[in-house]
């Protein structure tokens, strides 16, 4: 399963999908603060203001968490520091 997330619609119950797309900095924190063992966050091509926390983020061993830019050729840049 897939879901897509832009805007301030998400909340933590849409995140039992596989896979969240994520296109802004806020959406990618909601994504973070709610993954689970075996979700995989895309994240879109663009400039992303830094300073994502990453508390309580846990996998498992047979269920990593996986962040990846949805673009190879066109990855994600995060610019500065703390928030």
């Amino acid at each position: 399963a897939s879901l897509a997330v832009g805007g301030d619609e998400a909340t933590s119950s849409l995140y039992a999908a596989d896979e969240v797309s994520v296109a802004t900095r806020d959406a990618l924190q909601r994504a973070v603060e709610n993954a689970r063992p075996g979700a995989r966050i895309v994240v879109a091509p663009g400039v992303y203001k830094g300073g994502i926390r990453f508390l309580h983020l846990r996998g498992a061993a047979d269920k990593p968490i996986v962040i990846a830019g949805a673009d190879p050729a066109d990855p994600p840049v995060f610019q500065g520091g703390a928030a």
